[in-house]
């Protein structure tokens, strides 16, 4: 039923690729279309071009040359303590180039935490990256001033 509108379909895909199903089935059924929606949709997924990701970029980077380190927060119930939640912290550590996430649930996020976890992070990955950001982290930055962030002497030194 859908095969006389064909032609009309894929060149109005063409020309809007983001025309809804709905929109289109309208526009046919006043050429005189009978059939239904699922079979112009499955006509209008075959000529429709592949999508276009244009909000996300990835930001690639070298092998060894970039990680990220952040942590985040879970309140759990755990089955030792039934009815008592607790809050705790995994702290994570992906690497720019591969992906490839490590990490660690800890009950603290102060610069005790943070240097061990980093360096058995390093041990896990066999080695350290030249570079890691940190997204405000409390151990890693103590502030700002004069717009200029102001960084934990104690980690830049690790580091």
């Amino acid at each position: 039923m859908v095969d006389p509108f064909v032609h009309y379909v894929t060149e109005r895909v063409r020309e809007f690729p983001d025309l809804s199903v709905e929109r289109l089935l309208r526009e046919i059924r006043a050429m005189g279309y009978a059939g239904g929606r699922t079979a112009l949709g499955d006509l209008v997924r075959e000529v429709r071009p592949p999508r276009q990701r244009g909000f996300e970029v990835r930001f690639e980077t070298p092998a060894g040359h970039q990680a990220q380190v952040d942590f985040a927060h879970f309140n759990v119930e755990f089955d030792d303590a039934p009815g008592q939640r607790r809050s705790i912290w995994l702290f994570s550590i992906v690497l720019g180039h591969s992906r490839y996430l490590w990490g660690r649930f800890v009950e603290h996020q102060d610069l005790q935490t943070v240097l061990r976890c980093h360096m058995e992070a390093f041990e896990h990955l066999g080695g350290a990256p030249r570079e890691i950001l940190y997204d405000r982290m409390k151990a890693a930055v103590l502030g700002e001033v004069e717009k200029h962030i102001v960084y934990n002497a104690k980690l830049v030194t690790f580091a």
